[in-house]
């Protein structure tokens, strides 16, 4: 799957590895409540909880929102091309 930096819906302490990774790198990256997903009732994360995610930077992408009319499409073009 892909995600989108920079738009607050990564956890903050995944954000900040991301941005520090080199393609084809992988993580363990173990993220402290501080930097963690939000917490709450409406959430499975409590806020003294650490979380372990593994993961790898697979490309980057640069995208741009081209809008018609009624729609709006995303073009992306990885960085490596």
């Amino acid at each position: 799957p892909s995600s989108k930096i920079g738009l607050g819906t990564i956890v903050p302490g995944v954000e900040i590895a991301l941005k520090q990774m080199k393609i084809g790198e992988r993580r363990r990256i173990i993220v402290s409540p501080n930097f963690g997903p939000p917490t709450g009732p409406q959430t499975f994360f409590s806020a003294k909880q650490f979380e372990t995610f593994d993961i790898e930077l697979m490309d980057i992408k640069d995208c741009v929102a081209e809008r018609t009319a009624f729609v709006t499409n995303e073009k992306c073009v990885s960085v490596l091309d």
